[in-house]
Parts: structure tokens; C-alpha cells; sequence
């Protein structure tokens, strides 16, 4: 829900922190994602971080938090994937993110997989490498 990822804000935040110091990243080389409650979060921690990102992705997931500060620029690269018959996150939490991350200035990329359930399948993988290779 969205008090759990508006309460693990603060924990991604310090983790991409300590990756960045123990790891000789910076952030911008980071591409923060996740799949179900774990894209949700990265959409809300991620959107959240106030240093750039490489890029974020959610599959399967939504953004439950339209309402709170984005910290990143409106031309980080943001991938939604989501099947259309998912019975554990509706499909409909994939298009209201996208219409929310466009209302804030984004262009998310989107792929919808017809007849997919709550689950990454191939075509899924490749459009999110396709995404990836193209940071």
C-alpha cells in the first residue's frame, strides 16, 4: 500500500547512498526497479531520491503516491510493464501511474502484455533490457 512505500523511502535512499560510497558509483549510473510491491516502491523512493538516477522501472506494480515531491528530473527514462489480466495489481494501477508520471512531466515508456497475469514473461525481459541498453 502506499504508507508501506512512502515508509520505505528513507531505507532506499540510504541504501543507494551506501552503494554510491562503498561501490564508486554515482547515482546517475543507477538504475533503481522492481517487480509488484517492490516496483511500487521503487517508483515512490525512486521518484523521491533527491539525486539523478540512471532510470526506474516497475513491472507488474504502480505508483500509489501521485501526491508526493519528485526529486528527479522530468527527463529520467521510466519504464511501466504490466500484464492485462493481473489479478494481484490490477492493470489499471500501470495506466493511472502513467497518466499520474505524465501529469508530473515524465514519458514513461509502457508495455502492455495481453493476457498476462502477475508475472514477467520473455517479451517482458526484452523490452526492459531493449530499456536498459538504451540508458
Amino acid at each position: 500500500n502506499a504508507s508501506a512505500c512512502l515508509q520505505a523511502v528513507g531505507f532506499i535512499a540510504a541504501m543507494l547512498d551506501s552503494l554510491s560510497a562503498q561501490k564508486g558509483y554515482v547515482s546517475d549510473q543507477i538504475i533503481l526497479g522492481g517487480f509488484s510491491q517492490g516496483g511500487m516502491v521503487s517508483l515512490t523512493a525512486g521518484l523521491a531520491y533527491q539525486k539523478p538516477l540512471r532510470g526506474l522501472f516497475c513491472l507488474s506494480g504502480g505508483w500509489l503516491t501521485p501526491e508526493q515531491t519528485c526529486h528527479q528530473s522530468a527527463g529520467l527514462p521510466v519504464f511501466l510493464a504490466h500484464g492485462s489480466v493481473d489479478p494481484v495489481v490490477p492493470f489499471a494501477c500501470m495506466t493511472q501511474a502513467e497518466t499520474d508520471l505524465t501529469t508530473a512531466g515524465f514519458s514513461p515508456q509502457t508495455l502492455r502484455r495481453e493476457y498476462m497475469a502477475h508475472g514477467i514473461d520473455p517479451e517482458t525481459v526484452h523490452a526492459l533490457s531493449r530499456f536498459i541498453l538504451g540508458l
